[in-house]
């Protein structure tokens, strides 16, 4: 393989942020501005994960709108209490 070659193979480097409640209502004000900010400073992929039913769609539109942001499925255990056996229904689909 030529320098060339190997040189072309080669990657850039990014970071991951595998855990980024980036659809919260907190960054309502500013997303855009906070995922530049991400970008410019290397963050290459966020890991969006959904908490409860009731916000699997603002992880979606999230995921959808910013290259890189990935959805983690599912629901998370300290809302035990709100959570219903047809939800589960909702997370498969």
């Amino acid at each position: 393989m030529s320098s060339a070659n190997q040189t072309a193979s080669v990657k850039t480097p990014f970071f991951i942020d595998t855990h980024s409640h980036f659809d919260a209502a907190e960054f309502d004000a500013d997303r855009d501005a906070e995922y530049a900010r991400a970008c410019a400073a290397g963050v290459g992929n966020l890991i969006v994960p959904s908490i409860t039913r009731d916000n699997f769609a603002a992880v979606a539109t999230t995921c959808a709108r910013y290259p890189g942001c990935l959805p983690a499925w599912g629901m998370h255990p300290i809302y035990i209490g709100i959570h219903q056996p047809e939800h589960l229904a909702d997370l498969r689909a």
